[in-house]
């Protein structure tokens, strides 16, 4: 397949860091031990919306 007919990933989708989003304040993750610790502003997200940028970026 050529690259403009291969099929994109969820990951390949997301062109930009989780940390670009408004709210998100620090993102670390620890792949060895599946862990993402994610700082946010309740203020401006909730922990529903987090969640869902986190499926977004296939966290």
């Amino acid at each position: 397949m050529t690259d403009s007919t291969r099929p994109t990933t969820p990951q390949e989708d997301t062109d930009h860091d989780l940390t670009d989003h408004d709210g998100i304040l620090r993102v670390a993750a620890d792949p060895a031990h599946a862990i993402v610790d994610v700082d946010f502003n309740p203020a401006v997200l909730s922990d529903g919306e987090v969640r869902s940028l986190l499926k977004e970026h296939n966290c």
